[in-house]
């Protein structure tokens, strides 16, 4: 049991949403998702450690119930040849949003998180930009990103997209996840 509490106390997950659509539950109840995700594909431990150790969101008691009653199953298929965690997939994910929306805010001029700043922005507009080149820089990054990620991580754009797919489905099944 000890293996377990060090592993999960050492992930902790910003609990920001990206937009005001967004469910705000999700975010702030991430490391329930992210631990259910995990028992879904056949890791366990993570959800045994925050039954036993946090106490269990209101939203989020159905589908636990669910979970210890046996009406809800683990999905075994393509577990043994998955090189990335749920988790690792969806922390990229996560960041990669944050990192896309700071873009996307910063260019309009808000600023929803720390390094997301309109200082960004006037650098550009300082160096004697058009506003179209401008425009053309930021929205050539939420691809750079993922070709940032996909490069350190050594996968396909397509797979760095897929991923964002999945936490886009999540929310979408929120909080029945």
């Amino acid at each position: 049991m000890e293996k377990i509490i060090k592993n999960h106390q050492e992930r902790r997950f910003l609990s920001l949403r990206t937009t005001n659509l967004e469910p705000k539950e999700f975010y702030q109840n991430i490391e329930w998702v992210l631990a259910i995700v995990e028992w879904n594909f056949g890791d366990s431990d993570a959800l045994v450690w925050h039954v036993a150790y946090d106490p269990i969101p209101i939203l989020l008691r159905p589908v636990i119930a669910k979970i210890i009653s046996g009406e809800k199953h683990q999905n075994s298929k393509g577990i043994s040849n998955r090189k990335y965690t749920p988790t690792d997939r969806l922390s990229v994910a996560l960041s990669l949003e944050r990192k896309i929306i700071a873009n996307k805010n910063t260019f309009t001029g808000y600023s929803i998180t720390e390094d997301a700043s309109p200082g960004y922005a006037w650098h550009y507009l300082n160096t004697n930009s058009t506003p179209k080149q401008l425009y053309k820089v930021f929205r050539k990054c939420p691809q750079q990103y993922r070709e940032r990620e996909a490069s350190r991580l050594n996968i396909s754009i397509a797979t760095i997209k897929k991923w964002e797919k999945e936490l886009r489905d999540l929310k979408k099944k929120w909080p029945d996840i």
